[in-house]
């Protein structure tokens, strides 16, 4: 199929032909009609994308300061090569359209297949012949609305939203500040609520188009002032909507001048905020904010997952905002078709966008892209029967075809170049579940195909190894379907996420003799190896100490959604102990773990742990992971103590040892033995022999990180009853 894109980089726009997405459970796959192009978001997008680095700096702030942040952790060349890479990525544009229910995923009720619908959200509605789109995200069309009334819907319910928040009251005077596409949408809204309403903006065009629309009240930036005290007798209009979209401090400025005494004004673009105190404070006045499309935005429950919010806690939610904006329409109260002054055939894309930034000098408001009705788009979405067992494949040539799923910034900064640069290695496929990043990803690593079906790929029987690095809720689930094809597995860390995946993937282990390895790399640096053969021959404990400076994660961070991530502990501790166990060479028999707390409660998501692990030996092991540190502090250090000896590690930088009363130090570059790693596993794989890696040690390691978190949340030891032969 095909989708528009964005190379932030360079600004340029293409129509990439991009595997169709994945029916995902919670959701549809919508054939497109129609999509709305919003002309101030995608003008801001594409304004940034043609801008030089320097000045997309001066922009983005608050992205300078990240990306400093990134360069004291992981230096200038690996930082630079990161951002280069997300600046390079495609990034989809769009996000209101309309279209007819292709397919219908498990758990969503209320639609049909050949449905006609109306879609929302960035990443989801987007200008592409076929979306994928959550339920909670998509509505059905009233009688009588057209599938172009529909592709106004998002920009409709944004409009809304922003009405709900100033509640506004029968024959209340409302200025609208920016006469764009959701300007003149509010402009109808608030008409149909019996408002009294006063448009403004300062581009005289846009001033003559809604004049045009019926709309007397509309005047230019200059004339506000004086032309509301004179509508209002001199009381100042109830409530101002602000739908600029400017960095210009001015649009709020003006709100307050031409407010009542304790006026509300509610900003809806994106618009400079310097407030003037002074102003506001006199008349009191109360500023609001809009989230965009209404209750639910920006929540990964609601937008993602499906969980609807009480009606009698919630009444207007996103998709609500979007049903009765709908409803408006088909009782004619609101009339989007009057703003179309454009539509172009998607494939003329770059014409309509020519006329948004000002490059085709024509009037406009709203642009509409129409997608033909594309039959052969069948042919991609494939309901499969269930999967059959396949006996495992010997490598005959000296390439090994592997195939990648996922290809997230592990992937594609890590993975995906170590594995380019082996010479014995063909990566043949690369799948990702939205297929744009799949697309972007095969054209930089030359690979044969890319797809959104990873089953697609499991099926390839010239594949010889699968590499799954897809978040984690999906590692065991593909490592099994994997292993049952025969193929050499790779998969990152975690193995699992819970106690009944682990059991899953054991079982079929066991049952299909499953060549699997788990990404543990740090027991593959060369100071891990250097240490374990000094260590070698011991026959006396050791104590090792693990102190890892995490920093923090956003609370909203799919890392700590329990269904889809499990936690920092599931994703992140299990390294560490990984490196423990690789050290003392047995597995854990018990943990003791505690936390950091305040007034009794756990700080940061389980964030901040100290963990003790003992060993049948009388070895010890702790790790020390913290997220309430300064991520310039250096991240991890690691401290072996035995025998009269000190072997210490710090970042995989550098390492000392103290033995005999004589100091050492080793330094170079950073090396935490991920290409080791993926060399030794590529050979296993050439060679048709065993991974570098007992799968019975990831278990273990999985196995303890359970425990850690049980004890973490009991306060209590747990023991580790490991036995396996």
């Amino acid at each position: 199929m095909k989708q528009l894109t964005q190379n932030l980089k360079n600004g340029e726009l293409t129509v990439e032909d991009i595997p169709v997405p994945v029916l995902k459970s919670g959701g549809v796959l919508v054939r497109n009609r129609y999509s709305l192009i919003s002309a101030g978001t995608e003008r801001m997008t594409l304004d940034l994308g043609q801008k030089s680095i320097l000045d997309k700096a001066r922009e983005r702030p608050d992205l300078v300061k990240q990306v400093l942040e990134q360069v004291k952790r992981d230096g200038v060349l690996n930082t630079f090569r990161r951002v280069m890479d997300q600046m390079n990525m495609p990034i989809p544009l769009g996000y209101s359209s309309s279209g007819v229910v292709e397919l219908v995923g498990e758990e969503v009720n209320g639609f049909k297949v050949g449905e006609k619908v109306a879609c929302a959200g960035a990443g989801y509605a987007n200008h592409a012949e076929l979306v994928y789109v959550p339920k909670n995200l998509c509505v059905r069309l009233p009688e009588g609305v057209s599938l172009q009334d529909a592709a106004f819907t998002t920009l409709g319910s944004i409009a809304l939203q922003g009405i709900r928040r100033a509640e506004p009251h029968l024959g209340d005077i409302v200025a609208v500040i920016g006469l764009g596409l959701i300007g003149q949408i509010t402009v109808q809204l608030l008409q149909a609520n019996g408002c009294r309403t006063i448009g403004i903006d300062i581009n005289s065009e846009k001033i003559e188009i809604a004049r045009q629309l019926g709309n007397e009240n509309v005047i230019n930036t200059e004339e506000a002032v004086d032309f509301c005290n004179d509508f209002s007798g001199e009381m100042g209009v109830d409530s101002v909507i602000i739908s600029a979209a400017t960095t210009d401090n001015s649009p709020i400025e003006l709100a307050g001048q031409i407010s009542r005494d304790k006026g509300r004004i509610v900003v809806v673009g994106a618009i400079g905020m310097d407030v003037p105190r002074g102003l506001y404070y006199k008349k009191e006045l109360d500023l609001r904010l809009s989230r965009s499309y209404g209750p639910g935005r920006h929540d990964t429950n609601y937008e993602k997952k499906g969980i609807d919010y009480p009606i009698g806690y919630i009444r207007w939610t996103e998709k609500r905002n979007m049903e009765e904006f709908l409803r408006l329409v088909s009782e004619d109260k609101v009339k989007p078709k009057e703003l179309i002054t454009h539509i172009f055939d998607f494939e003329e894309a770059q014409k309509a966008y020519d006329i948004i930034t000002g490059k085709t000098q024509e009037k406009y408001l709203a642009i509409l892209l129409k997608y033909k009705i594309n039959e052969e788009l069948n042919s991609s979405i494939v309901i499969r029967s269930p999967d059959s067992v396949k006996t495992p494949k010997k490598v005959t040539s000296d390439r090994v075809n592997i195939g990648v799923i996922g290809a997230g910034n592990f992937a594609r900064g890590i993975l995906l170049p170590i594995l380019k640069k082996q010479k014995s290695v063909d990566i043949k496929c690369i799948a990702t579940a939205t297929g744009l990043t799949a697309a972007d990803a095969g054209k930089k690593f030359g690979c044969n195909y890319v797809t959104s079906d990873y089953k697609e790929m499991l099926n390839d029987d010239e594949l010889d190894a699968i590499f799954v690095a897809t978040r984690h809720n999906l590692h065991p689930v593909i490592a099994i379907e994997a292993i049952k094809k025969g193929k050499y597995v790779f998969v990152e860390k975690p193995l699992a996420i819970s106690m009944e995946q682990l059991e899953e993937v054991m079982n079929i282990w066991e049952s299909f003799n499953g060549n699997i390895m788990v990404g543990f790399n740090r027991r593959f640096s060369p100071f891990a190896r250097r240490i374990k053969k000094f260590f070698h021959n011991r026959k006396f404990p050791l104590f090792i100490n693990y102190r890892v400076n995490a920093g923090p994660t956003s609370k909203d961070s799919w890392v700590h959604d329990m269904e889809e991530g499990g936690g920092r502990i599931l994703g992140e501790v299990c390294h560490f102990v990984d490196f423990i166990q690789y050290m003392i060479g047995l597995y854990p028999n018990q943990v003791y773990t505690d936390m950091l707390r305040r007034n009794g409660k756990t700080l940061e998501n389980m964030d901040n742990i100290s963990s003790i692990l003992t060993f049948p030996d009388g070895s010890i092991g702790t790790i020390n992971y913290l997220s309430n540190g300064d991520q310039r502090y250096p991240k991890e250090r690691i401290e072996i103590f035995g025998g009269g000896s000190v072997y210490a590690i710090d970042d995989f930088i550098s390492a000392e040892i103290v033995t005999n009363g004589k100091r050492k130090k080793f330094s170079g570059h950073q090396d935490k033995g991920h290409k080791t790693e993926l060399t030794e596993f590529v050979a296993a794989v050439k060679n048709n022999t065993h991974v570098p890696e007992d799968f019975r040690e990831a278990i273990a390691v999985t196995i303890t990180t359970f425990k850690i978190i049980e004890s973490a949340k009991s306060g209590l030891p747990e023991n580790i009853n490991i036995s396996m032969e």
